[in-house]
């Protein structure tokens, strides 16, 4: 989770938060070894509380599931 980053500007339609992302697949990747996703499932600018990342292994990428999942 993520607070006052940089992107998180309000009124935005979707996920603002590239940097973020690109870093958090790149640094999974790095320590697993294994190519990975991040999707921005929450994001402040969109006017949630704070932003939230999911990082998973590319090729399971079901946003629908992780969202149900997230949300319970």
């Amino acid at each position: 989770a993520g607070e006052g980053l940089f992107e998180s500007l309000r009124g935005a339609e979707y996920p603002q938060d590239h940097f973020a992302r690109g870093f958090l697949a790149e640094t999974v990747e790095q320590l697993v070894g294994v190519r990975a996703l991040c999707e921005e499932v929450a994001c402040q600018a969109r006017g949630d509380k704070e932003c939230r990342f999911v990082v998973y292994p590319l090729g399971e990428a079901d946003p629908e599931r992780w969202r149900k999942a997230l949300e319970g």
